[in-house]
C-alpha cells in the first residue's frame, strides 16, 4: 500500500514538472517565432520574452518550493486569462458587445492558461501529500 502511494505521489510530481516545462517552451517558441515573423520591437520583446521567462523563474520555484510555485503558477494564469479577456470586458462594459462575447473570449483564450493551472494545482497537491506523509512519519 505505500509503495503504491509512493508511486502516485512519484506521478503527480513528475506530471507537475512535464506540464509546466512543455508549458514554458511553447511560450518561448511562440515567442520566439513571433518576434522572427513580426520582426524585433521592444514590446514584442517584452511580451513575447520576458514573460516566458517569468513563466520559467516560477517553474524553477516550484520545483524547488512546490507550494510557493503552485501558487505563483496559478496566479499567473489567472492574470493570463485576464489578459485575454480584457478587451472583450471593455467592449462590455462600454456597451459594444453582449456579455455572451466576454464568454466566447473567455472559453477560447481559455486553453492558453491550462497548462499552468494544472501544473500549479498539481504542484500544490503533491507539495500537501509530502507534508502529509512527514506529518505521519514524525
Amino acid at each position: 500500500m505505500a509503495g503504491n502511494n509512493r508511486r502516485t505521489k512519484k506521478w503527480i510530481q513528475y506530471t507537475a514538472r512535464v506540464v509546466s516545462i512543455i508549458f514554458v517552451d511553447w511560450w518561448l517558441l511562440f515567442g520566439l517565432v513571433s518576434i522572427i515573423v513580426a520582426g524585433f520591437t521592444f514590446k514584442g520583446f517584452l511580451i513575447f520574452i520576458v514573460v516566458p521567462l517569468l513563466f520559467l523563474a516560477s517553474v524553477i520555484i516550484a520545483w524547488r518550493r512546490e507550494k510557493i510555485g503552485g501558487i505563483l503558477l496559478i496566479i499567473e494564469s489567472l492574470l493570463l486569462i485576464f489578459w485575454f479577456i480584457w478587451p472583450s470586458l471593455i467592449a462590455y462594459f462600454q456597451r459594444n458587445t453582449s456579455i455572451y462575447m466576454v464568454f466566447y473570449a473567455l472559453f477560447r483564450k481559455f486553453p492558453f492558461a491550462y497548462p499552468s493551472l494544472i501544473a500549479g494545482i498539481l504542484f500544490i497537491i503533491n507539495s500537501v501529500n509530502l507534508r502529509k506523509e512527514g506529518n505521519e512519519n514524525g
